[in-house]
C-alpha cells in the first residue's frame, strides 16, 4: 500500500543519484544524506528512485528494493515516493512493479525495454501496470 495513497503525480519530481564506493557497492551512508538534502529543497512533489539517475541498469533487484527501503526510512514520511521499473521484460517489469507497490511507492514510472512494436508496448504496459496499486506513467 502506497504511503501517500491520495497522491497524484505532479509538479517537481527530482529524480535522485545514487552513490557506489569503490567496491561498487551502495554507498548507503552518502545515499542517505543525498536523499535528506534533496528533500530538503521547498516546493518539490515527490522524489523519484531506481531510475536512469540511480544507475537502475546496473542494480540487481535486490539492491533496487534496498534503494526503496532507505528512501522510505530517510524522506518516504515526508514526500511520495515514485519508483522506476525497468527491466528487459514483462515478467521481470511486473515483479519490480509489485515490489514498488509493496514497498510503499506512491506512484511508478517505467520504460518498455526490449519490446517490439505498438502492440507489444502496450501488452508490456497493460502488465506492469496491473501489478501495482498506485499510478504508472511509462516512456518508450
Amino acid at each position: 500500500m502506497p504511503r501517500h495513497a491520495s497522491y497524484v503525480p505532479h509538479g517537481v519530481i527530482p529524480a535522485v543519484l545514487l552513490p557506489f564506493d569503490n567496491d561498487f557497492a551502495i554507498d548507503q551512508a552518502s545515499f542517505r544524506k543525498h536523499l535528506r538534502d534533496v528533500a530538503a529543497v521547498e516546493g518539490l512533489s515527490a522524489i523519484t528512485i531506481n531510475a536512469h539517475s540511480t544507475e537502475v541498469a546496473s542494480c540487481t533487484f535486490d539492491e533496487q528494493r534496498r534503494v526503496l527501503e532507505t528512501a522510505q526510512d530517510e524522506v518516504g514520511a515526508r514526500l511520495p515516493l515514485i519508483n522506476g521499473v525497468w527491466a528487459d521484460g514483462s515478467m521481470e517489469a511486473a515483479r519490480i512493479a509489485r515490489m514498488a507497490a509493496q514497498g510503499g511507492a506512491s506512484a511508478g514510472t517505467g520504460w518498455c525495454v526490449g519490446t517490439a512494436g505498438f502492440s507489444a508496448g502496450a501488452l508490456h504496459t497493460r502488465s506492469v501496470a496491473g501489478h501495482g496499486t498506485h499510478p504508472f506513467q511509462t516512456h518508450r
